[in-house]
């Protein structure tokens, strides 16, 4: 029993230190191979497909891997990963989004943009009114009324409320409500 005991807790550890290398070297890249990119003047390193998103003097970019080629110059507030081949953006305190190959598809005219999920990104405008946007920027629910938007599930409904008037709905990608689950 002591014999197996000690083999399973041994077997263990050496699976949790395999998965810890392997995950740490899927997801962290050294600047070391990035030639043209000095490992100290850059604060934050993460993968972006066959890039990393780099930044200097609080300014953000992204560079290619093998030789610090910028491919999105480094004048960006913050530049988020790529969910479903676009990135958020932020210039200006106003975000936008970038699709795979570093080109402004979204201008930044937001004050919030979520990541796209199912093709869509919930925003918020500068009156603080929440709305649904696509990848290339068309409003498909105009930021007039809720306060808030949860993401679409599978079924492209969303949770929405307008704090205001105490009002929590379900809404489909026309703005139609699906369910009210407002108090009365």
């Amino acid at each position: 029993m002591r014999k197996t005991l000690c083999t399973f807790f041994i077997s263990s550890l050496v699976l949790v230190a395999f998965l810890f290398v392997a995950y740490t070297k899927r997801e962290r890249v050294s600047f070391k191979d990035v030639v043209a990119v000095k490992y100290d003047e850059y604060a934050h390193n993460q993968n972006v497909d066959k890039a990393i998103r780099v930044m200097k003097d609080g300014k953000w970019g992204v560079a290619k891997k093998k030789n610090g080629e910028l491919l999105l110059d480094m004048k960006y507030d913050f530049v988020d990963n790529f969910y479903e081949g676009y990135a958020i953006i932020k210039e200006n305190d106003l975000y936008g989004a970038i699709d795979e190959d570093f080109n402004i598809v979204v201008n930044p005219v937001w004050t919030y943009m979520s990541p796209f999920h199912l093709g869509y990104s919930i925003v918020t405008a500068k009156n603080g009114k929440s709305g649904v946007i696509d990848v290339n920027g068309k409003i498909i629910i105009k930021p007039l009324y809720y306060d808030y938007i949860s993401p679409f599930d599978d079924n492209f409904v969303a949770r929405a409320r307008n704090f205001k008037d105490n009002k929590e709905v379900a809404i489909d990608l026309k703005g139609n409500i699906v369910k009210d689950f407002s108090v009365k």
